[in-house]
């Protein structure tokens, strides 16, 4: 959407996708109720704020490019919509399985990170006791 060249049909698609995700919010609200410990089956409930933060900032920086950037000229390319890094973010509220795979993705991690400092410390002790015991006298 942000490669079109009217700045007016970009902001207006990024209201309609807004409106969508903002009714989907809410229905989704209405039907889990809004208390996140009574709430098991509402997995994505960390992601509401940071999702309607991203909504709002998106349709901010839309109107904003198309109320106070001059005329694109054509042989330049259309002015990029910085919102656009947090995409994934829509991608993860909206799949579960992605979700899944990056709550995967983080505990795997963490296990690497471990064996990797380990092995690490291995590596400077032993390199420790090898120039203790072979260095030059």
């Amino acid at each position: 959407l942000s490669h079109t060249q009217n700045m007016l049909v970009t902001a207006i698609m990024h209201t309609c996708v807004i409106l969508i995700f903002a009714v989907e919010i809410q229905m989704t609200e209405k039907m889990y109720g809004t208390d996140p410990k009574e709430d098991t089956r509402h997995g994505d409930r960390k992601l509401v704020r940071p999702m309607a933060a991203f909504l709002f900032f998106l349709g901010l920086e839309s109107w904003m490019w198309y109320l106070f950037s001059t005329e694109i000229p054509l042989q330049r390319e259309s002015p990029p919509v910085f919102c656009a890094i947090f995409k994934p973010l829509v991608f993860f509220y909206v799949s579960a399985k992605a979700r899944d795979s990056l709550e995967a993705l983080w505990r795997i991690s963490r296990i690497v990170m471990r064996v990797l400092v380990v092995e690490f410390g291995l590596i400077l002790t032993f390199a420790a006791v090898g120039c203790r015991m072979f260095g030059s006298k």
